[in-house]
């Protein structure tokens, strides 16, 4: 017999020994999600590690054993079993929250929880005259069968959250019986393909001699063969194009002229409209410097992280694109991070242009369906490039090569639920469990990130210049207080007024960025510079225009705004 420590997302960080059937062994490998009794429920777990015999000291324990192995494959890789448990230990979470935390939810299944009746005709009619609500449920059930809690809810006209106590009581009784049953939250999505069923030559003949009287399915027959070296293609396309029904296109394949194939179709997680491909651009020699840095790291397979300090608009895209391409030759898969804001159809496509079906796409966005899909390319090898938000990096990439995270100071990157992790720590970590190359892409380095180029624990690579030799934009700074001993009372300095004036007399837009609630982020007295503050947190006081209130927006405390001195 076979045992197997199995971790659940639950807040306690312990792993639980299981037995496997004979059946499951030859699938159930660590990695692969199985279900398990665990309490009074039947939950999903994840097998962290196989055992030839049971750890249980206790020899009069009964060990329960595995209910069913949901993967003929594991869903995780042996270096995201470790990363995972690293994270868990690092980041004080249980490792199957981690684990769940690494699986997007499209792979998961779902509980379905039906209610059976199994009381008789006498203890329902009985059970009315005592309790009139687990009577009037008996009765539901034996009129409807078996139903969910939320269409017994919707029968009864009670809540949910109302009804489980008595669905409690009626299981303890013995009345009803809770089944659970689980079920992928997505799968597979097929589509129905046509093929000629004959050659050609005899395709016509049918379309001259029998299908004289059946003007469509002559249509159907020379759209396909119109169209002979795209087969087999998509029903739906053939009906919209030869402007005819599925029936007609069914009584061709009894005749036996077509074939009807399902075929998998992989969802689409981009704009369906083509992106034109791109080649290599010329590389200035800040870039030159940066690709052949990063290229000796990649050659040599060390774990080595390079802080790539590049001004806004320095091609720093241009050398993650050069140094991606390399790792692909080299049989190499590659992660690159953006934060979600700057998950845009134009992000993406930059890398799709250059490197075409390599790519995957993985992050909120998307449909379960197209997650499902995009998870499985990656897993399989079919896509050697993950695109997406922080938790991609958990991807299932084989043999990875390079992890790219762009404006690595975003404080997108860190989880806010457990565990709380924070991918840029999650890829340095994992890059030293894989033996790849980190690249912390950023015009504005995190102060940690900074810190660590300092004492050389990072690899820092300069780029100060623009593409180009564009000039940076002017900032000027200028002090309202300067402004007040000019006479000048409006919130507008006049350096701001005049380059205001200036671009709407060339018919050009301004963009004023305001980030605050209320009238005013801060109450101050213009001669002296003395702002009301918090007396609680020694913050800066709100003011709200509508109710005539200074508001502290870390603790809630309100106060009237201090007296208008003319």
């Amino acid at each position: 017999m076979k045992f197997a420590h199995v971790a659940f997302p639950i807040p306690e960080d312990l792993t639980f020994t299981y037995s496997i059937p004979n059946h499951l062994i030859p699938i159930a490998k660590a990695g692969c999600r199985v279900l398990a009794s665990f309490g009074n429920s039947i939950r999903e777990g994840v097998i962290v590690n196989l055992l030839d015999r049971s750890d249980v000291d206790n020899p009069d324990f009964k060990i329960k054993a595995i209910t069913d192995c949901l993967d003929s494959e594991p869903v995780f890789l042996d270096s995201i079993l470790k990363l995972t448990k690293w994270v868990s230990r690092y980041y004080l979470s249980s490792w199957g929250e981690a684990l769940k935390c690494a699986a997007p939810a499209a792979i998961r299944t779902k509980q379905r929880k039906t209610i059976h009746l199994t009381a008789t005709k006498d203890e329902i009619q009985e059970l009315k005259q005592r309790a009139k609500l687990q009577g009037q449920i008996l009765t539901v059930l034996a009129n409807d069968g078996d139903l969910t809690l939320n269409q017994l809810s919707r029968h009864i006209k009670k809540t949910s959250s109302s009804l489980r106590s008595v669905l409690a009581t009626l299981q303890g009784k013995k009345l009803i019986d809770i089944q659970v049953n689980f079920r992928p939250t997505s799968q597979k999505q097929y589509a129905t393909f046509v093929a000629l069923a004959k050659p050609i030559a005899e395709i016509n003949q049918e379309i001259t001699s029998t299908l004289q009287r059946a003007p469509k399915q002559a249509e159907i027959l020379r759209t396909l063969i119109s169209v002979y070296n795209r087969l087999p293609i998509s029903s739906a396309e053939l009906l919209k194009t030869a402007n005819t029904s599925l029936t007609t296109l069914q009584a061709l394949e009894k005749k036996n002229l077509v074939e009807l194939q399902s075929i998998e179709i992989t969802r689409n997680p981009w704009d369906s409209k083509p992106i034109e491909n791109t080649e290599p651009l010329t590389l200035n020699s800040d870039q030159i410097n940066a690709v052949a840095k990063i290229h000796h790291s990649i050659e040599t397979s060390l774990p080595k992280t390079f802080l790539l300090h590049g001004v806004t608009s320095s091609g720093k895209t241009e050398v993650y694109l050069q140094v991606i391409a390399r790792v692909l030759s080299k049989k190499k898969g590659a992660i690159i991070l953006i934060p979600e804001i700057s998950l845009t159809p134009q992000t993406v496509s930059r890398f799709v242009g250059r490197f075409g079906v390599d790519v995957a796409v993985l992050h909120s966005r998307l449909s379960d369906g197209e997650r499902y899909d995009q998870w499985l390319r990656v897993r399989s090898g079919k896509a050697s490039i993950v695109i997406g938000a922080r938790s991609a990096i958990f991807a299932p990439v084989p043999n990875l090569g390079l992890i790219v995270i762009d404006e690595e100071h975003e404080t997108s990157y860190k989880q806010d639920s457990s565990p709380r992790y924070h991918a840029r720590d999650v890829a340095i970590q994992r890059s030293k469990l894989e033996n790849c190359t980190v690249v912390l892409g950023t015009a504005t380095p995190s102060l940690e990130s900074f810190y660590h180029a300092e004492k050389e624990k990072f690899h820092l690579i300069s780029m100060p210049s623009r593409i180009g030799g564009i000039e940076m934009p002017k900032v000027e700074i200028i002090d309202m207080r300067e402004e007040l001993k000019s006479k000048n009372h409006s919130i507008f300095s006049r350096s701001l007024r005049t380059a205001i004036t200036d671009r709407l007399m060339r018919n050009e837009q301004t963009i004023l960025f305001l980030n605050r609630r209320g009238y005013s982020s801060y109450v101050f007295c213009r001669n002296c510079g003395h702002v009301e503050k918090c007396d609680v947190c020694s913050v800066s006081m709100t003011y709200h225009f509508s109710k005539q209130q200074i508001v502290c927006h870390h603790c809630g405390a309100e106060s009237p705004p201090p007296p208008k001195l003319s």
